[in-house]
């Protein structure tokens, strides 16, 4: 074997890649197919093409793995959305999903004439806690038909309609609740009322 690119006796010249001995004439070598003429540089780089090509190839699989494996250890949550279904007077009807993977504890219920900056509980007709219906499970919907009190002490709070001015009336809801490691989150949604009478 002699020097990579150098020149034998006898009609033969070594490989510049591999310094196997190759016919002196040889454009190609027969063993590793390297081009024995034009610039080195020029033939590593289709080697780095082809393992540039075969590193993305094996992207959408690294993606795929990854888009499986991080929600697995992602701790699930609860991702409540209010949906209003109308009121009248104090009575407010409205619907509660959970689209998250983990209950969903409901705190409290407010809702706001738009415009205004004064908002009205909502709370069961006796005033007393949502009870079980504040617990959201993933994937099941809960219809609350809730009555709206004066906000404060709810001891003395006393029944309020949530329209009083026009016939019809815009408000915002705002929804608060926690999940079972109790910290606190929130939604909203906008609807309409009916005045009262």
């Amino acid at each position: 074997m002699g020097t990579p690119g150098g020149s034998t006796s006898s009609g033969k010249k070594t490989c510049r890649a591999c310094g196997e001995e190759i016919a002196e004439a040889a454009l190609v070598c027969h063993i590793c197919g390297t081009p024995q003429r034009g610039p080195m540089w020029l033939y590593r780089w289709k080697d780095v093409a082809t393992a540039i090509i075969a590193i993305l190839a094996l992207v959408p699989w690294i993606a795929g793995f990854f888009a499986f494996v991080i929600p697995v250890f992602e701790k699930p949550t609860p991702d409540l959305k209010p949906i209003l279904y109308g009121c009248n007077g104090s009575k407010v009807s409205l619907g509660v999903v959970n689209s998250g993977k983990a209950y969903g504890f409901i705190t409290a219920i407010t809702l706001r004439p738009e415009g205004s900056k004064q908002s009205v509980a909502l709370m069961n007709f006796d005033r007393s806690p949502l009870g079980e219906s504040s617990v959201i499970a993933p994937d099941k919907p809960v219809s609350l038909v809730l009555q709206s009190f004066s906000s404060g002490d709810m001891s003395s709070a006393i029944e309020q309609p949530v329209c009083t001015t026009t016939t019809v009336c815009t408000f915002h809801l705002d929804l608060a609740y926690k999940d079972k490691d109790d910290k606190p989150l929130s939604a909203a949604a906008n609807g309409t009322c009916n005045k009262a009478g």
